[in-house]
């Protein structure tokens, strides 16, 4: 299925720079730093990181387990037919999930919408950034 995408991280990362004031909960994690508006989605989001996974996929001889629910029911589909692929429109490359899509294209545009703000310096996705931002914590200590 080729599927065309109309995306524009700008005005994406606007829209999220205001949600980012209305969120209450932030997660805790050094590396990860997420915020989030409700304690429910804060909760799924820190069992990630506490290694609570209890949705199993019961497909045989699988037996993975995830954090959250849709994830498992994208896991899913990898097991069926079900399978629905977005393709780069640039290369050969296809993705499960059209968020991973997304984060590709940014490869081909040499878009780099992430900035330190202490050093200027860019990146193509925000887990970049935050690995960048610890040399400088690291820095200070």
């Amino acid at each position: 299925m080729d599927m065309n995408l109309n995306y524009n991280l700008s005005d994406n990362l606007s829209r999220d720079e205001s949600s980012l004031h209305q969120a209450k909960y932030q997660c805790p994690e050094a590396s990860c730093g997420k915020f989030f508006k409700t304690k429910s989605c804060f909760e799924i989001h820190m069992k990630a990181h506490n290694g609570d996974q209890p949705f199993q996929c019961l497909f045989e001889n699988c037996g993975k387990s995830f954090a959250q629910y849709t994830t498992l029911q994208n896991h899913k589909k990898s097991h069926t037919k079900e399978k629905t692929l977005f393709k780069c429109d640039q290369c050969e490359s296809t993705f499960a999930v059209q968020a991973c899509l997304i984060r590709h294209k940014l490869i081909h545009t040499g878009e780099r919408p992430f900035v330190c703000e202490i050093c200027m310096r860019t990146f193509s996705t925000k887990s970049n950034l935050k690995q960048h931002q610890q040399i400088h914590k690291d820095a200070v200590n």
